[in-house]
C-alpha cells in the first residue's frame, strides 16, 4: 500500500540523517492510513514520526505522537512493535515524571 511504502521511504531517510525527508514521509504515510478504505496498523509509523521530530528538536509535536504511538500500537500482535511501545512508555513516563539530576539511593 501507499501508507507503507511512505513508511518505508520515511524510515530509510531517518537513517539516511535526512530528519526533513524523513519527516515528510512519515506525514504523508499516516495521511494514507488515515484515509484507507481498509485501515492499516498506524501506531509504528506514529513511533517512528516522534523519534524523527525527537531528533529535529521539535518538542512541540513530540509528544503528541509518541502518545498515538502507544495508543495506536499493537505490540501483542506486531513483535515489530513491541520496542517502540517500550520506548514510547518510558518517554511518557518521562513527560510525566521528569527527573531532576539527582538520584536516590
Amino acid at each position: 500500500t501507499n501508507a507503507h511504502l511512505y513508511k518505508t521511504f520515511g524510515w530509510a531517510r531517518y537513517e539516511q540523517g535526512r530528519l526533513l525527508d524523513a519527516e515528510a514521509q512519515l506525514n504523508l504515510a499516516i495521511t494514507f492510513e488515515e484515509k484507507a478504505e481498509q485501515p492499516t496498523p498506524i501506531g509504528h509509523t506514529h513511533c517512528l514520526l516522534a523519534q524523527t521530530l525527537e531528533d529535529l528538536g521539535k518538542a512541540d509535536e513530540v509528544a503528541l505522537h509518541w502518545q498515538l504511538c502507544l495508543g495506536f500500537s499493537n505490540a501483542a500482535t506486531n513483535p515489530e512493535e513491541e520496542e517502540w511501545v517500550d520506548i514510547a512508555r518510558q518517554k511518557a513516563l518521562d513527560q510525566w515524571h521528569p527527573t531532576n539530576g539527582t538520584t536516590e539511593n
